[in-house]
């Protein structure tokens, strides 16, 4: 297993303090390389709440907070098929050949071909995943050619999906919200360098050659380090993302 050390950062929540009286509140074993965070439960000047990391911007219209669709907390990210919210490039986002996870609830209203996730940094070549719905599947295409896909999908349902990757290989799981568990439903060698600082999209092709997304999209998180493992399940999370 590849990890990387600690990103630098700033923890918007602040300091971190003693539990006194009582044990503390289980957390998120991986939360040091933890370098995007977002509950999407607000917005503030375009920018969609973040608790660790920078926020996601709201860079074209449409894209707005939706209350009355989500998945946890007060509201999600409504993407009807022409905003675009998205991360500027950095080096926190830059992961080489290490462990990397992509952990999010998305609700489609439709299953034509659609981009979830786009992290490419400047090119439709470039050699970082694209995460898109296509004929009812998740499919993740790198450097124009499929990874791996899976999974049946229907309209109006919150799913949760996990990419990752661990060592060499890559695990694609996915799971409808109410379920205990997200299945891994297809796995691959992915060696890959992803040597460029990537742009974060979600939504939206940075580069035009999938559609933008129809639906929603909550609690996003980017893990750079750490894989969070493998295995036949993940637990799909029935509260937010702690940030400790």
């Amino acid at each position: 297993m590849n990890r990387l050390s600690p990103p630098s950062r700033f923890r918007q929540r602040g300091f971190y303090l003693p539990w006194v009286g009582g044990s503390a509140p289980a957390g998120d074993p991986d939360i040091s390389f933890v370098v995007n965070l977002t509950h999407a439960n607000s917005n503030s000047l375009n920018a969609f709440d973040t608790v660790i990391g920078p926020s996601f911007a709201n860079a074209g219209p449409g894209a707005s907070l939706d209350t009355s669709v989500k998945a946890l907390g007060a509201a999600s990210i409504l993407i009807p098929g022409v905003g675009i919210v998205s991360l500027n490039p950095g080096t926190t986002y830059h992961v080489g050949t290490n462990d990397y996870c992509y952990d999010l609830f998305f609700y489609a209203t439709t299953l034509s071909t659609q981009v979830l996730l786009d992290c490419r940094p400047a090119s439709t070549a470039g050699a970082w995943p694209v995460v898109v719905i296509a004929s009812g599947a998740v499919l993740v295409d790198v450097n124009g050619s499929t990874l791996y896909s899976g999974g049946s999908l229907s309209t109006g349902q919150w799913y949760f999906l996990r990419h990752c990757r661990v060592g060499t290989t890559a695990y694609l799981h996915l799971g409808a919200q109410g379920s205990p568990t997200a299945s891994l439903i297809a796995s691959a060698t992915d060696a890959n360098n992803y040597a460029d600082s990537a742009t974060v999209w979600l939504g939206v092709s940075a580069f035009s050659s999938f559609p933008l997304s129809s639906g929603n999209i909550d609690e996003f998180r980017f893990t750079n380090g750490s894989g969070r493992g493998g295995g036949s399940t993940v637990a799909i999370p029935t509260s937010e993302f702690v940030d400790f």
